[in-house]
């Protein structure tokens, strides 16, 4: 049981050097749950801790691909979204993420941060789905070239979603509004927040149909 508890579970993966290293200490997240229901702890505790293990678990999984494939071209951030993103884990959920990269100065420059983004993420996304965080059936993760791009591309995206807020562009809208920066470059999440914030808050119709989507989901209470 001692082996359960989040402080010894986040010093083992703190101490392991591979993904296959991490497989077995991975399993026992799903066993801190019970253990902290059977203390008596609150749902909303249980929730931070666990995505408090989850984000150490992603970390040290792209520190593993730094060291693997060597430094970046340009700065980058990992964000998640989602139910990591609103840090409302409990057991382990399909993989959510994104990757934002800072713009390039060159061509070239642009040219192998695509190569070695693709290949970097890859690895991340094996990686976790080595430790049991399936794939996104949607494709929202980061090996998706739609959703690995440098920062002129993404505010382009949250520029187009604001101003034509068709069905799809408010979905999109909704599933990244909820993004965190996990590792790298948090400036980058931060600047891509400002601008979209500065942009939406003013903006009556997609305001709008955010509200109407949020009321057409009514909220599981029993």
């Amino acid at each position: 049981i001692e082996g359960s508890y989040p402080l010894s579970v986040v010093i083992d993966i703190e101490s392991q050097t591979t993904v296959d290293a991490l497989i077995p200490v991975s399993k026992r997240i799903n066993g801190i749950v019970g253990l902290l229901l059977g203390e008596g702890a609150k749902a909303s505790s249980i929730t931070r801790i666990i995505t408090e293990i989850n984000d150490r678990l992603v970390r040290k999984i792209i520190e593993i691909a730094e060291e693997r494939f060597g430094e970046p071209p340009v700065p980058y951030c990992w964000m998640v979204f989602g139910s990591e993103g609103r840090k409302e884990q409990t057991f382990k959920t399909d993989q959510d993420n994104a990757l934002i990269y800072a713009d390039p100065a060159s061509a070239a420059e642009e040219q192998a941060a695509q190569e070695y983004f693709r290949s970097f993420t890859q690895f991340v996304r094996d990686g976790l789905l080595k430790c049991g965080f399936p794939p996104c059936p949607a494709d929202f993760m980061a090996t998706n070239p739609m959703w690995r791009l440098p920062l002129h591309v993404w505010r382009k995206y949250f520029t187009n979603w604001i101003s034509t807020p068709t069905s799809e562009a408010v979905l999109n809208s909704v599933t990244f509004f909820d993004f965190r920066a996990v590792y790298g470059e948090d400036k980058l999440l931060d600047w891509l927040k400002d601008f979209t914030l500065s942009m939406a808050k003013d903006n009556k119709i997609f305001l709008g149909y955010l509200a109407n989507m949020a009321i057409k989901n009514t909220p599981p209470i029993g």
